[in-house]
């Protein structure tokens, strides 16, 4: 397994883990070693110096029989003697107890032969001390320096070389003890040296690796991040570990790749962008022109509306104008019926009546072919105006119906008109025969009366027709009036769509700018 795949968390505590362990082992022998100098130096305080001390004791003591002996000997006072005496007791029990501690002390064989060759010596001068004490205590001082100077000096000599030799070796020891705590100390010394060094030099080793582990990556994508920094996302770092740096890598090659897609794509929506803000364009400017047709179209509606308008005027005036007529026809022929009880006296005035009547027929005649012309001209009209409205499409539709009602009411007028030369037809025609009635035959003036009576019949109609043409007129005014105030709302909705075009056209050419500065600013990056 590859260290570069750990994460670096693992790394730094597998590293700094290492190193502890070189600590804890050096620490350990460190304190292993110290633990042996300081029992050598414990054996030496402890062991060695209190055999040397009980060594310099038991030598204290022999000194102190020997010079108590010589007390009894050089002494004539038996209460210094005694005192004498006492002391070499005292010193011989205190050389007992020193002897017998440093026997229950860790000896070596060496030491334990000295130490018996110590003992077995001063046994033997022991006879031989006793002597020189009972002699000079006995006041037989020659004797007892005989003794001493032959016997029991020669053998206090050897006990105190023997001593001498026990104090020596002891000594030595306690030398060879201290230099070898002195070697412990100087090995541990090299080895803590030794370690420090390994574990530096380790240390120095692992930090190097690990360091290098991370900056050669890190340099690698931060040189990556300046190049995509320029402008350039063709940049691709190549993934070699499986740690974070290695993760963060993988990450950027994604975040590139990402990059270049949504740059891709920003480009291709921004032609698609371009294109739609052209087509656009276009299209504002065909509504435009559309709109301005319209308009143009409308203005035109509006005349002919206008025109619709005068002639509807000018049929209200002629049929106002006729319905008076025809009330004054009426109101004749009310005289008429009140004169025919007179007939026979004035024959010749109802013949007069008569043809003033047919006078008054004649015009209300012309009065109705007027109203005919006109009702034709505004059927024109109106088809004027529906084929207007057809070229002026959804927005002309309403004025289509109120064009095909005005033609609907033009054509009743003019079927009423009809109707009016009908009656007046009739009437000339039965005026005519009252008249050659009345010119044959006065006697006929029952049959007078009853023409007139029906001549009353057909103006009451004619009165009626006219009232219904006047109505309708009003509708066709009110239509006209209606047709009117939808022109000028198309005119006002054209113009608002004329505005609504520019904006747009505005809006399409700002549109078109920004997907200019877009693929510009786009055009920096390298894919």
């Amino acid at each position: 397994m590859k260290l570069t795949n750990l994460n670096i968390g693992v790394r730094l505590g597998l590293g700094f883990g290492i190193i502890l362990l070189l600590m804890v082992i050096m620490v350990n022998n460190g304190l292993s070693q110290m633990k042996s100098i300081e029992d050598k130096l414990e054996r030496i305080v402890n062991v060695n110096n209190a055999r040397i001390m009980l060594a310099n004791d038991m030598l204290h003591s022999i000194s102190t029989v020997n010079l108590g002996m010589r007390e009894i000997l050089l002494n004539d006072d038996p209460a210094a003697r005694q005192s004498a005496y006492t002391q070499i007791e005292t010193a011989r029990a205190q050389y007992k107890e020193s002897f017998n501690k440093i026997k229950e002390l860790d000896q070596t064989e060496q030491g334990r032969a000295l130490l018996d060759k110590v003992d077995s010596q001063l046994n033997n001068a022991q006879s031989a001390n006793n002597q020189v004490i009972e002699l000079g205590m006995a006041n037989r001082t020659e004797e007892a320096i005989a003794v001493l100077a032959y016997s029991s000096g020669p053998a206090m000599a050897e006990v105190k070389d023997a001593m001498a030799e026990l104090v020596n070796y002891q000594e030595g020891r306690n030398q060879m003890r201290y230099e070898e705590a002195v070697q412990v100390y100087i090995d541990t010394r090299l080895m803590v040296l030794l370690m420090s060094g390994v574990v530096l030099l380790l240390t120095l080793l692992m930090a190097v690796f690990f360091t290098r582990s991370i900056t050669g990556p890190v340099a690698g994508l931060i040189k990556a991040v300046n190049i995509t920094a320029g402008g350039d996302l063709t940049a691709d770092i190549a993934v070699r570990s499986k740690d974070e740096v290695g993760k963060l890598a993988g990450a950027f090659n994604l975040m590139i790749k990402q990059m270049r897609e949504v740059v891709l794509n920003i480009l291709d929506r921004s032609n698609h962008v371009a294109e739609s803000a052209q087509q656009l364009n276009s299209i504002s400017q065909q509504t435009a022109a559309s709109a301005n047709e319209t308009s143009a179209a409308m203005n035109e509606i509006s005349t002919t509306v206008e025109q619709i308008n005068s002639h509807v005027q000018n049929i209200s005036a002629v049929s106002n104008d006729a319905n008076h007529q025809a009330n004054e026809g009426n109101r004749a022929i009310a005289k008429v019926n009140g004169q025919m009880k007179n007939i026979a006296d004035s024959a010749a005035g109802v013949a007069a009546a008569i043809e003033g009547l047919s006078d008054k027929s004649r015009e209300i005649n012309q009065i109705v072919e007027l109203i005919t012309s006109i009702a034709d001209q505004t059927n024109l009209l109106a088809l004027n105006a529906a084929i207007e409205a057809a070229r002026a499409g959804e927005h002309g539709r309403g004025f289509a119906v109120v064009a095909e009602e005005v033609r609907k009411l033009a054509e009743q007028s003019a079927d009423a008109a009809k109707k009016i030369v009908v009656l007046v037809n009739t009437m000339q025609s039965e005026s005519q025969k009252a008249v050659d009635i009345m010119a044959r035959d006065s006697q006929n003036v029952d049959a007078g009366t009853r023409v007139v009576g029906e001549v009353g019949d057909n103006f009451k109609g004619i009165i009626d027709a006219v009232q219904g043409l006047s109505s309708q007129i009003q509708e066709v005014a009110a239509a006209t009036e209606q047709m009117s105030s939808g022109v000028q709302n198309v005119a006002s909705s054209t113009e608002e769509q004329t505005a609504a075009m520019e904006e747009l056209s505005a809006s399409a050419e700002s549109m078109a700018r920004l997907s200019d500065e877009l693929n510009a600013l786009v055009g920096r990056f390298k894919v």
